[in-house]
């Protein structure tokens, strides 16, 4: 931290925001590359899709005037000319330059034509506007400007970045190296030089992923685990006694998984299926071969509302067996919790749900034989492999309700095998699917009342808890707010992860108790939440999502028997509602999967791209699948030439200590 301290303009705040952002060293601070870019380039706005947002140049010709809408909510309006055409320019919660656009008439503007209106979000004097590309680290205590000009200080004092590359795959992919790579991303000079950079990050950061994937799964062939012995009468009971009969896909997807088991090989497999496929059934099975086998169950899900939910389904499940089931999440306090832990230890529960308290360093496993983490995406490799340490190479099962083809499971999870559900059971019914644009809102109501008259209940989605009037973004508190003057007669509740856990709880439960009618949430409720008598999902700013995220938030209505519709409300352009209008006839996950497989890269294939879980989904979301299968054959020949002629020796050896780790 001390050399950090010589640079110009680190005082006591600057240094305490840098060490929470993991900044102490120069090599840090220069590593820790921009989130993304402001390119400053003025365009014509006439050539601007409608809500398309861009830097235009503005002259003021009437004065700007404040409005007071409400408490934190100011509009300044004012009268712009530009390419012979007037129109209303509005900035929200900026009053303060009322002043300054009155005495400088000539304006650089950042915002989009919306209702032939200039919705702003930014407004800056021609003579202080510069083209060009402006890096946004986003660092939390630290603005911007400060940070590049500790960078600009930073840079010449650490040593040249050495390349780790093999300079066959530099010359194949014609890489530039890594230090200019490195002063490009901080100080990008074109968008040609910057593009450069990106690819050269991009590929580096793949290909040290896939590297580390291929030594997984060559690790894996010398894993030995546990052969468990499968009680089948007492499983076959089980399955008979479901209310339903098992589909073709989930009786395949237990067979491997029973087979696994069986074998002294660990088992290391993922359970992908489309939502509603009957995943959490295929793990329950699985939960009962090792309990019954003598061995115990730890099953970790990425909320404590999924964790209880799951909980309350095992329960269900494994009654009239001797399973014990019991739930562990950091919520759980006092002596019901040190129950828990005792029975976990002394072997009298067999079972275990719950979120990341099952690798508590203070809890321990008599015989821990089956790891099971749902919604895997949502957890890192770190997080998964510590509670594999509770036990002596435990089995592994990953969930994924996020339907990815084939071709991309196998190469960003290698070192699984697939175990895919694509039919659905008999009798589900799938959600009608409507886009609409916020023009068409006025028929939003029309679905609630009529859902509300049946004795329905809806889900409202919006993609924030607040709402930002300067980029027109509506989020759970003005929808909320909404609602409830507009229909006084419904309960309506809000859900969203700034809640603490025990109202988390209660909020889920009294809409599963049909106590409310409408729940406003975030896209927390995506996955695992089950309540029947939901029929209606409206989702606003739906263009802010991927196609898997919509998706899965669908899939919340249309559950059993009840039909379900979900109205998807686009605030973007032509082409973003467009683009929406493929789920109003697609219901396929997969089919969706591949479709932003082949148009708009890998992480929206994972449903990562627009909300993304982990640098890696954020890697993947602007990676075509056509070079991630160049780089895994990069990766799988570096390890191959390893093995055969120790090549590249230093670099498997410190990415083997990450696997290690």
């Amino acid at each position: 931290m001390d050399e950090l301290r010589e640079l110009k303009g680190v005082g006591e705040k600057t240094a305490e925001a840098l060490k929470r952002a993991g900044i102490f060293t120069l090599e840090q601070l220069v590593e820790r590359y921009p989130k993304r870019y402001d390119v400053r380039r003025i365009i014509d706005p006439m050539m601007l899709a409608p809500g398309e947002y861009a830097y235009f140049r503005v002259r003021v010709i009437a004065n700007a005037r404040v409005a007071y809408v409400r408490k934190n909510l100011t509009i300044l309006s004012f009268k712009v000319e530009f390419n012979g055409r007037t129109m209303t320019a509005k900035l929200y919660n900026q009053p303060y330059l009322a002043k300054t656009i009155n005495a400088h008439p000539r304006l650089i503007v950042y915002g989009r034509i919306s209702d032939d209106v200039l919705a702003l979000s930014k407004a800056i004097l021609e003579k202080n506007f510069d083209e060009g590309i402006a890096p946004i680290y986003a660092v939390d205590g630290v603005t911007d400007k400060r940070f590049t000009e500790l960078v600009d200080q930073a840079l010449p004092m650490v040593k040249r970045h050495r390349e780790f590359l093999p300079a066959f795959f530099v010359d194949k992919h014609e890489l530039i190296d890594p230090h200019t790579m490195c002063e490009t991303l901080h100080q990008p000079q074109s968008e040609t030089a910057l593009f450069q950079a990106r690819k050269r990050e991009k590929y580096a950061d793949m290909y040290r992923y896939l590297v580390m994937v291929a030594l997984r799964r060559m690790a894996r062939a010398s894993e030995h685990g546990t052969p468990k012995t499968i009680d089948k009468p007492t499983l076959n009971a089980l399955v008979h006694n479901l209310p339903y009969t098992l589909t073709g896909d989930q009786t395949r997807a237990v067979m491997e998984i029973l087979t696994d088991l069986e074998s002294p090989r660990v088992m290391r497999r993922m359970l992908q299926g489309d939502t509603g496929s009957g995943k959490t059934v295929v793990a329950m099975l699985a939960m009962a071969a090792v309990a019954l086998a003598g061995h115990q169950v730890a099953f970790m899900a990425p909320t404590d509302i999924l964790a209880n939910q799951h909980y309350a389904a095992c329960e269900v499940f494994f009654a009239g067996t001797d399973i014990s089931v019991a739930l562990l999440t950091a919520s759980l306090e006092g002596d019901a919790k040190r129950q828990v832990k005792a029975g976990l230890r002394e072997g009298t529960i067999d079972v275990v749900i719950g979120t990341h308290a099952l690798f508590s360093q203070t809890l321990d496993y008599r015989d821990l034989g089956l790891v099971i983490t749902d919604e895997q995406h949502r957890f890192g490799v770190n997080q998964r492999e510590k509670l594999k340490t509770k036990g002596d190479n435990p089995d592994v099962l990953y969930l994924s309700a996020t339907p990815i083809p084939r071709t991309l499971a196998m190469t960003i999870h290698g070192d699984v095998d697939l175990s895919t559900l694509q039919s659905r059971p008999r009798g589900q019914k799938t959600a009608r699917t409507l886009v609409i644009t916020d023009k068409d809102k006025k028929t939003i109501p029309t679905h609630l009342r009529a859902a509300l008259r049946a004795g329905r209940q809806a889900y409202v989605v919006a993609p924030t808890i607040t709402t930002n009037e300067t980029v027109g973004l509506f989020g759970v508190d003005t929808i909320t707010s909404v609602i409830r003057k507009r229909y006084p007669e419904a309960k309506v509740e809000t859900l969203h992860a700034q809640l603490d856990t025990k109202k988390k709880q209660r909020v889920l439960a009294a809409f599963k108790a049909h106590d409310i009618d409408v729940l406003v949430a975030t896209t927390m409720i995506e996955v695992g939440i089950h309540v029947p008598n939901a029929t209606l999902m409206v989702v606003h700013h739906a263009e802010r999502f991927g196609y898997a995220q919509l998706h899965q938030l669908r899939g919340r209505v249309g559950r059993d028997h009840h039909a379900g519709t979900c109205v998807l409300v686009s605030g973007g352009n032509r082409d973003a509602t467009e683009r929406l209008k493929l789920l109003e006839t697609v219901d396929d996950g997969f089919v969706l999967s591949e479709y932003d497989l082949r148009n708009r890269g890998a992480g929206e294939a994972l449903g990562t791209a627009q909300s993304g879980q982990s640098s890696l989904a954020e890697l993947l979301a602007s990676t075509s699948m056509g070079v991630l299968e160049s780089i895994k054959q990069d990766a799988d020949q570096t390890v191959e030439a390893y093995v055969k002629r120790k090549e590249h020796a230093p670099l498997i050896d410190s990415l083997s200590e990450v696997v290690k780790n």
